[in-house]
């Protein structure tokens, strides 16, 4: 069974956090990231992993949160904006 990823991506002046056909904005980076890891985690716990992908710019998106590797909650302040 393929590992649920839940997206970060810019979107203007906002984030976009997408996860299957569910879509939710922040105004910082780092609200966005906190809210997936949230989702990741949950997802999770149905299944034996889940990660967390960030956008930034062009690039390809780059894996920075996986359960069964990253603790959660993670630590106060992490990302830093």
């Amino acid at each position: 069974m393929p590992v649920p990823r839940v997206n970060v991506l810019p979107d203007g002046e906002r984030w976009k956090v997408r996860y299957n056909f569910y879509s939710k904005f922040y105004p910082t980076r780092q609200e966005a990231i906190r809210s997936a890891i949230d989702m990741a985690h949950a997802a999770a716990q149905l299944q034996q992993d889940a990660e967390v992908l960030v956008q930034e710019g062009d690039g390809p998106a780059t894996v920075i949160w996986v359960a069964s590797r990253d603790s959660y909650p993670p630590p106060e302040g992490w990302p830093a904006d």
